[in-house]
């Protein structure tokens, strides 16, 4: 028993004197690991992204086609073997269109899901409300929202998948220019996205030379707004500028023709998105918007640009209906930029993707991005389409048979 006692205890100490050295040579940090090990590690496992668009109450069907479109830009790159070997999942969250919900969900998908990139929302506010969080966690954000200012902060872990309300703007002024007109009034919704593209129009419109004669605004969800429509008919102007997302345009643009303005209406792609024929129905004729691609109501074929034919296809397919919303090209964009960065920079980790992102070139559905602009910007160009005769008609087309 003695000698039994004596043999353990020489073992006690022999693993102390082991565990002791292991803690005297630190492991190596990962850049020194050798680079068979580093390969290792790069592939197998999951991409998590994370995705915030608001999934209940007016905006949802916008929202819930942004999170359609990111899961099933994740199935088609799952199966075509991932991201650098790894298998993406989807953790969705409902920001209800609250900047306070989108905070929320932002902070839960950092610190319990630890999500490796992040997807929304269409909702300018709600981005900007969590960029210092995102920033501090050092985690890539691709925001769907079309607000210049949240990229205006010099946040650089955030990034916008699709064109913003300045260069949609900026075409609707050149359109103006090219129709002779000298005045407007404007027409915005009260939350960020429309009091900051009303700003961002005026003064745009101050820098052509275009006169702003009155403006007019609504709160979301607005149902009478005869006395707006009725000061900005009176004002005489050439034409309207009229921005909101679109579950508030047709209702804004069929009371403004009730209340006696048969001009021209100008805006940007929302202007364009399916609900605003069908809801405002004739009043939609004299719509002019800036956009990258025209929203397809009925079939794919109707988008026109043979890739976009193909992505409202699949979402046909996957979900048994067309898709209801642009925010799912935005989103679906989203997706595969995120991968590009991802392949270039050789890595998921947030630092990595991040430098990679601002080297990074995609043909995207909406057009050529190349993010080596700076501030988080990758598109700069639109096309300009008017509604005539209930058909979207690129602006240059149209205005030859004039």
């Amino acid at each position: 028993m003695k000698k039994f006692l004596a043999l353990f205890l020489a073992m006690i100490m022999g693993l102390s004197l082991v565990a002791c050295g292991a803690k005297e040579e630190p492991a190596p940090e990962k850049e020194d690991a050798p680079q068979a090990e580093q390969e290792a590690e790069a592939t197998g496992g999951t991409i998590k992204v994370g995705v915030f668009q608001p999934l209940t109450g007016n905006s949802a069907y916008m929202g819930s086609a942004g999170n359609n479109a990111v899961k099933l830009a994740a199935k088609q790159i799952n199966e075509a073997g991932g991201i650098l070997g790894k298998q993406i999942e989807v953790v969705s969250y409902d920001d209800k269109s609250s900047p306070e919900e989108a905070v929320k969900s932002v902070n839960k998908m950092l610190e319990v899901d630890e999500v490796d990139v992040i997807v929304g929302s269409l909702h300018s506010g709600n981005i900007q409300a969590c960029g210092d969080i995102v920033e501090e966690a050092q985690v890539p954000l691709l925001g769907t929202g079309t607000s210049p200012q949240w990229l205006e902060k010099g946040w650089t872990y955030l990034f916008r998948p699709t064109l913003n309300t300045y260069y949609s703007s900026l075409a609707a002024v050149q359109a103006c220019e090219a129709l002779g007109y000298k005045t407007l009034v404007t027409f915005y919704s009260q939350d960020e996205y429309g009091k900051n593209g009303n700003d961002n129009m005026v003064a745009i419109c101050e820098e052509y030379g275009i006169e702003i004669l009155a403006s007019e605004s609504m709160k979301p969800g607005d149902s009478d707004m005869t006395a707006q429509c009725a000061n900005l008919a009176a004002a005489g102007a050439d034409a309207m500028y009229m921005i909101a997302t679109a579950d508030n345009l047709p209702a804004m643009v069929k009371q403004a023709r009730a209340g006696g303005f048969d001009k021209h209406i100008i805006g940007e792609q929302s202007l364009g998105a399916p609900e605003v024929k069908a809801v405002a129905g004739e009043a939609a004729n004299g719509l002019v918007y800036g956009a990258c691609f025209i929203m397809p109501k009925e079939k794919p074929e109707e988008a026109g640009i043979p890739e976009i034919v193909d992505f409202f296809q699949d979402y046909l397919d996957e979900y048994g209906e067309m898709c209801p919303s642009e925010v799912a090209v935005r989103c679906y964009d989203a997706m595969f930029i995120y991968k590009a960065a991802a392949e270039k920079g050789g890595s998921i980790d947030g630092t990595a993707v991040r430098d990679a992102m601002y080297e990074t070139v995609y043909e995207g559905l909406q057009g050529t991005f190349d993010f080596s602009i700076g501030a988080g910007e990758g598109l700069t160009a639109s096309r300009l389409y008017i509604i005539d005769e209930m058909q979207d008609v690129l602006m240059d087309d149209w205005m030859a048979k004039q």
